[in-house]
């Protein structure tokens, strides 16, 4: 499959911010692409929330999409989250064990998410800041350890499927942070 256009996945971090200002440099033409996962406006969030899916992160999204002239889409995923993601956590940590959202959350929610705006918005394929690399071997896909092995992130995406993994660019895996 040729790129022709791609969906960042914009955290608003620096790592997909970076990864946005390199495909751009490489003269793709991308759009930027933010899941809202949680509903940061109800009773009770005073308090600044940090990471990845914060509303302020939303926000810094937004406006770098904007700094660097590109458009920048928000996609509602709450109700998907909450029930896929939330559900399994609670279930798993009342169980004894130690979920990881992420892993759960990538595949169905995240990946998920994108690929159907990307689909609308016409991009052949997405982009992420995560550190890994793919490669393809036999007409499967894989993925290999970053080349910054202390901010490899593989383990968190390997429940991705096969026709996921195909449309992703993963930028920052052949890179040092």
């Amino acid at each position: 499959m040729q790129i022709t256009k791609i969906a960042v996945a914009m955290s608003g971090g620096i790592d997909s911010s970076i990864t946005a200002l390199l495909l751009q440099e490489q003269g793709y033409d991308i759009v930027g692409i933010t899941l809202r996962i949680w509903d940061y406006l109800s009773e009770g969030c005073e308090q600044k929330e940090i990471g990845c899916c914060s509303m302020e992160s939303m926000l810094e999204a937004g406006d770098f999409c904007k700094k660097i002239g590109i458009q920048h889409y928000i996609v509602d995923v709450r109700t998907q989250f909450k029930n896929i993601v939330v559900e399994n956590f609670v279930s798993e940590y009342l169980d004894a064990r130690t979920p990881n959202p992420c892993v759960i959350c990538n595949p169905t929610i995240k990946w998920a998410g994108i690929l159907q705006k990307a689909d609308e918005l016409g991009c052949s394929h997405i982009a992420t800041g995560h550190y890994s690399q793919i490669a393809e071997s036999n007409g499967r896909y894989f993925f290999k350890q970053a080349a910054d092995s202390s901010k490899d992130q593989s383990y968190v995406l390997w429940q991705l499927r096969q026709e996921q993994i195909k449309r992703t660019l993963l930028p920052l895996g052949s890179l040092h942070k």
